[in-house]
C-alpha cells in the first residue's frame, strides 16, 4: 500500500535524525526536526490534493514532519492530514489536533478522521486529524500548535508551521 511505504519511511527518517532536545525557556518543547521544510502532498485523479504531516513523540520530545510544510503552488482543494506514528497515541478530542490562531480564516472543515487522505471523519479518539485549507498565494505562512496524546497519554505538543503557495 502507497501509504504505508511514506509511514515507515517517514518514521525511518524520524528516527535516524533523532527528535531534538526541548528548550527549558519555552512554553512549547521545541518540535524534534525544527527546519525540516517538505513538500508532502500529492494530488489525486479527483484533482485534490492531500498533504501529510506526521506526528509523534512524548511531552518532553514531540516532532512533527516535516516541521515547515510547503504547500504547492498551483494546489487546489488542498486538504491536510496530520498522521499519528505511535501506536497509542491519539486526538482525544476537538482541543487537541492543530490550533490556528492566527490564521483561522485559510483553515475550515477541521476534524478528526480515521482515513489516511482525510475524507471520512469519525468520533473520538481518533489517529488523523484532517482541516481544508485555502492555499491563498498571498496569505503568510501559517503558525500552528499541534497537541495530541503520546503513547502514555500526556499531552505533547509543539509549534510547526504551513508555508502557503510555494513553487
Amino acid at each position: 500500500m502507497k501509504l504505508d511505504s511514506k509511514i515507515i519511511g517517514a518514521s525511518a527518517v524520524l528516527f535516524a535524525v533523532g527528535c531534538g532536545t526541548p528548550t527549558l525557556s519555552a512554553a512549547v518543547p521545541a518540535c524534534g526536526l525544527a527546519g525540516t521544510p517538505r513538500d508532502t502532498c500529492e494530488t489525486r485523479m479527483t484533482g485534490k490534493t492531500v498533504c501529510h504531516i506526521y506526528v509523534g513523540g512524548s511531552k518532553a520530545a514531540p516532532f512533527v514532519y516535516p516541521s515547515e510544510l510547503q504547500v504547492p503552488k498551483r494546489a487546489k482543494r488542498v486538504v491536510i492530514v496530520w498522521h499519528l506514528l505511535d501506536k497509542n497515541a491519539v486526538f482525544i478530542d476537538k482541543n487537541e489536533g492543530p490550533n490556528f490562531t492566527s490564521s483561522g480564516s485559510e483553515f475550515f472543515d477541521s476534524d478528526t478522521t480515521d482515513d489516511p487522505d482525510g475524507d471520512l471523519t469519525s468520533g473520538f479518539p481518533a489517529r488523523h486529524y484532517r482541516t481544508k485549507f485555502r492555499n491563498n498565494p498571498l496569505a503568510n505562512p501559517a503558525k500552528y500548535t499541534i497537541k495530541f496524546r503520546d503513547d502514555a497519554g500526556q499531552i505533547a505538543e509543539c509549534d510547526p508551521t504551513i508555508n502557503n503557495s510555494t513553487d
